[in-house]
């Protein structure tokens, strides 16, 4: 009789003890996960980023792109600045065909580069970076729209973006002249 009362308290005693084990586990991992925290610098609490956008100037963004044949390319510049002067994490920019002339199929394309300093206007009205080039979106077919394309971030200081629009060489001619309207959304974090 008296094994009959062993044998629950053994129960008790292992359950207590693989209790007290994965107390103490538990305790330990929040230690060591507290501590590479402790360690490790924080980010400070992301600041509201006001990005203003510049579209003006000989070869702006704001200078209508006019209509192109097969083979044209033609170069528009926007500065992006963060007014807040935190700095911008990340930009990202949308394209979208908002208008067209007339039917047929959209060869259209766009693609955009970053230059470390103001973009230079040449003689042949395209643009040259005198500083160091970052191509950030390669050619892509603007038709069903550019979305979430990336474009990096900046500690301080402006963004000085070329963006390209062309017609393929290998556009038809049913393809050719018309004329589209393009709306470019650029958002910060």
């Amino acid at each position: 009789m008296g094994q009959g009362r062993a044998r629950p308290r053994s129960r008790l005693r292992r359950a207590a003890a693989v209790s007290a084990s994965l107390v103490i586990a538990v305790a330990a991992c929040s230690a060591l996960a507290a501590s590479a925290s402790a360690g490790s610098p924080r980010r400070p609490a992301a600041a509201r980023v006001d990005l203003r956008v510049d579209t003006s100037g000989p070869l702006g963004l704001s200078v209508p792109v006019s209509r192109l044949a097969a083979g044209d390319v033609q170069e528009r510049t926007a500065t992006l600045r963060d007014r807040s002067g935190g700095g911008i994490a990340a930009l990202v920019v949308d394209v979208v065909e908002s208008h067209r002339s007339r039917g047929g199929p959209d060869a259209l394309e766009v693609r955009i580069d970053r230059c470390s300093r103001p973009w230079v206007v040449a003689s042949t009205a395209s643009l040259r970076c005198s500083g160091r080039l970052d191509g950030k979106v390669a050619w892509r077919r603007v038709g069903g729209g550019v979305t979430g394309a990336a474009l990096g971030g900046t500690v301080a200081g402006p963004v000085y973006l070329r963006i390209s629009t062309r017609m393929p060489a290998t556009a038809g001619e049913d393809q050719e002249g018309f004329a589209a309207r393009l709306d470019y959304r650029f958002t910060a974090a």
